[in-house]
């Protein structure tokens, strides 16, 4: 019988927990741009950290020391406005040329931290009572528009028509969205017409995200008849289910079971399994098949359904690799090669339970029987491998 090392494989493992964005809850007034979230003027991060304007209109980020382009938090309710209140994230659409011949506008721009899927909510209201001042909002996906609304003047944060779900313009709608690294959501302001006076938006803006682990995993090469583990970690609280899954070409996929399994490579082949609905599986008792084989798993949760594993490669080293000894009699993986090895196998032989999962054909004559005892005794006594 060949080495039983079990070779732990880390994939690049989805998260089945969301991760939770608020524009409201997150917004820096320190730094732009922050870890996550910038506020904009264009092209470039608004780069001039305001003072509070008056008693109602705290802090936050502009093109110059005033509230002309700008994103900044409520400090109070406030009474004269429209619809402001405490805590609120209001971006003035624009004032004027800013002292320049071209016409730039805000922007809140939310950036993918990594593979995953995006869901979004959120609304955008007419928050100061400014006659005559009238503005639209946009909310795209990089050069993608996935909602609009073309007239906001006197729209209250309450009002259906202020909800992004009401106005979708895109057959992709707010989500889930998968998205890459680097992607981005972006809320943009705008006053009507684009070169006249501007206003304050008031805007929520969430981003439930489902995040896979970005690090991709290595080849994974094992002896043969190894045994060889997968493992992943999904992020954030369970409760959490898991499926494994088997491939021969990377393409078409098979579930995998405890207990023996076919290999689903067209020459055939089997080999046995253990954990197949936990975070870790453990395959063992390759048989009949040399070939490259890919693993993947399906994890699910309440809160981001199935999301999948990147799937990871498992090859076989050849049987005089120096990686690979001739036998291991640590038939119960103790760390000790003793009298416990040749009890566990003769209980295994008899039919008993094997939570190693070992091969029982120790001899490798084909045939599962008390010659296989006897060769594990003459091992662990000091004798040759068969």
């Amino acid at each position: 019988m060949r080495a039983l090392p079990l070779a732990l494989l880390c994939l690049a493992a989805p998260s089945a927990s969301a991760q939770h964005f608020d524009l409201r809850t997150d917004f820096d007034l320190n730094t732009n741009p922050g870890e996550w979230w910038s506020y904009r003027w264009g092209g470039a991060p608004l780069r001039v950290q305001l003072p509070g304007l008056n008693e109602w209109i705290g802090p936050g980020w502009g093109f110059f020391a005033s509230y002309d382009a700008s994103f900044s938090v409520a400090l109070a309710d406030n009474p004269v406005a429209f619809d402001m209140r405490q805590g609120d994230i209001l971006a003035h659409s624009w004032s004027g040329y800013l002292g320049g011949s071209s016409i730039f506008f805000t922007s809140a721009r939310w950036t993918c931290p990594r593979p995953g899927t995006a869901t979004i909510s959120g609304r955008a209201w007419h928050a100061d009572m400014a006659p005559g001042r009238e503005g639209r909002w946009t909310l795209v996906l990089d050069s993608t528009e996935l909602a609009r609304r073309d007239t906001i003047f006197g729209t209250r944060r309450s009002d259906a028509a202020a909800l992004f779900s009401n106005n979708i313009s895109s057959p992709m709608g707010l989500g889930p969205i998968p998205l890459t690294t680097g992607q981005i959501i972006e809320f943009r302001p705008f006053p009507v017409p684009e070169t006249g006076l501007g206003h304050f938006v008031g805007v929520d803006l969430t981003i439930e995200f489902c995040p896979f682990v970005a690090t991709e995993p290595p080849t994974q090469s094992a002896c043969p008849r190894a045994a060889a583990g997968f493992s992943l970690s999904p992020l954030g609280a369970g409760p959490h289910t898991f499926l494994w899954q088997v491939s021969a070409d990377n393409a078409l996929w098979f579930n995998v079971a405890d207990g023996p399994n076919s290999s689903p490579h067209p020459s055939g082949g089997t080999f046995s399994a253990f954990g197949s609905d936990s975070s870790t599986l453990t395959t063992s008792a390759w048989s009949g098949t040399a070939a490259t084989h890919f693993f993947r798993c399906v994890a699910t949760s309440a809160a981001c359904g199935n999301t999948l594993s990147t799937p990871a490669s498992l090859s076989f080293l050849s049987a005089g690799h120096p990686a690979c000894p001739p036998c291991d009699p640590d038939l119960n993986q103790d760390g000790n090669a003793d009298q416990d090895d040749v009890l566990y196998l003769i209980n295994v032989v008899g039919g008993g339970d094997n939570p190693s999962n070992i091969d029982p054909d120790f001899n490798q004559d084909g045939n599962v029987d008390q010659d296989d005892v006897s060769a594990v005794i003459a091992v662990v006594a000091g004798g040759a491998c068969p």
